[in-house]
Formats: C-alpha cells, structure tokens, sequence
C-alpha cells in the first residue's frame, strides 16, 4: 500500500509538472517577443466615452434642458412670425416728425378734378415738395395736402385756375389729421315690409319692398316690379348669342300672355 501511495504521489507532481509547462506555453503564444504597441491615447479616449452608461447620457440631456428652460424663463414676453411684425396702433398715429397736412380752399364742385391737376403737377415738376393730395367726397370747397411747409404747398397751387391765389390754407392740427381720413361704417337696420331703393344693376333707382331679411347671411330679398327684356330672353332660349346693350327695359308686371 505505501508503495502505490509513493507512486501515486510521483504521479501528482509529473502532471503539476506538465500543467505548468502547458501554462507557459500558452502564455508563450499570447506574448509578443518583438514588442506590442501601444494603443494611441485617441483611442483610448473614445473607448471611454463609448463606455458611458446611458443613465449619464439621459441625465446630459435632462441637464441641458433644464438649463434651456432657465434661459428662456427670464424672457417675458416672445413673439414668432407674424406676431413679431405686429405694430401698435398708436405707433402709426401722425407725430411732428410727419409733414404736415394743410387745408386748401378750391372752386365748389371742382375738388377732386383740382386734386388731380395738382398731384399732376407734382409728377411733371420734380422740384416741387409736397407728398400727397386728398380730395373728399363729403367735403365740399376744400382740399387736403401734406407738405412740411406752408410754403411748399403756395408754390405747388401757383397757377391751378380751380385754386385762387388769395385762397386760404389752413394747417390741420396733429391730433385731427387721423380723423380726416377716417371712414365711418354707417349701419343699415332694415326690417320686413320697409322700402328701399336699389344702388346696383337695371334696378338702380327702383322702389323695392323688403320682405325677408337674414342677418347671418347679411342677405335681404326684395319685391320690386321687373324690367324683363322679353327678346333677349327669347334669343337666348333659341341659343342665340345675345350682345350685351345699354338698353335697360321700362319696368312692367309680367304679362304672362305676353311671354308666349
């Protein structure tokens, strides 16, 4: 028995023998005997930043708009697109840095042909320093130009036979100019069974009875007595091209008679 525990014995250090042989000759394999190199410090650097966790990259991203936040926080008030061009009312209101507007006087009935011959004048004479000139339809024997002087405007009406030389020009005040040009919507409140008179088409100047009125719509029907062309209709029933006229037909109740 102790000889085959000797033998045994023997037989353990032989094959921790080899195994340790076996080590270094694996270990022979992997070792260059010429010599590695070295891994660039580039490199290693972008092995470590692939090597984040994406926990870091998500609390990056958080950080930064945490911090776009805190920037845009302060600003109160941030307009975008059309908002941004938006002006204040007020800001186009006229101030002493504008010219001026003054009031001219013409010949009643003759305002707007002497706004005409005016701003023509101002075309064919490039010395002349006035800026615009304004003819109102409810203003009778009376003009309006923007100029910067009184003096501008005396030498642009010289001559104008509409204008008198001895004619009076008035300076309007800056608070008013605004309201010169101001167009007043006047509402019509019309209601069933009124009457009124046609502006537009055959019908101008005809009496018509209102009989329905939709406010929505902003739509109104009217009963009035028609002006039928009774040839242009029959013309154009034969397929006949039918010329426009300037005929307007008399107004008469249709005659059914007639018609056939």
């Amino acid at each position: 028995m102790a000889r085959r525990d000797h033998d045994d014995d023997d037989e353990e250090e032989v094959d921790e023998d080899e195994e340790e042989e076996d080590e270094g000759e694996g270990e022979d394999d992997f070792i260059n005997d010429a010599g590695a190199d070295l891994p660039d410090e580039d490199v290693v650097r972008g092995s470590r930043r692939h090597s984040i966790p994406m926990r870091d990259e998500e609390e990056d991203i958080d950080e930064i708009e945490r911090q776009v936040r805190e920037r845009y926080a302060r600003s109160t008030h941030i307009e975008y697109g059309e908002e941004a061009a938006e002006v204040e009312q007020q800001a186009l209101l006229p101030s002493v840095k504008d010219p001026k507007l003054w009031m001219v006087k013409c010949a009643i009935g003759h305002e707007r042909e002497t706004a005409i011959c005016l701003m023509q004048k101002f075309i064919d004479r490039s010395d002349l320093q006035i800026k615009s000139v304004v003819a109102l339809d409810h203003l009778k024997n009376y003009i309006y130009v923007e100029a910067e002087k009184e003096a501008h405007v005396k030498e642009a009406c010289k001559g104008l036979r509409n204008i008198y030389a001895s004619a009076k020009i008035t300076l309007v005040p800056i608070k008013e100019m605004a309201d010169v040009l101001s167009v007043e919507s006047k509402s019509v409140d019309l209601s069933r069974d009124s009457w009124v008179r046609m502006k537009l088409g055959i019908y101008k100047g005809d009496l018509a009875k209102v009989v329905d009125v939709d406010n929505v719509r902003q739509r109104v029907d009217v009963k009035l007595i028609p002006r039928i062309d009774l040839q242009a209709l029959a013309s154009k029933l034969e397929g006949e091209s039918v010329k426009k006229k300037a005929f307007v037909p008399p107004p008469r109740f249709f005659n059914i008679d007639e018609a056939r």
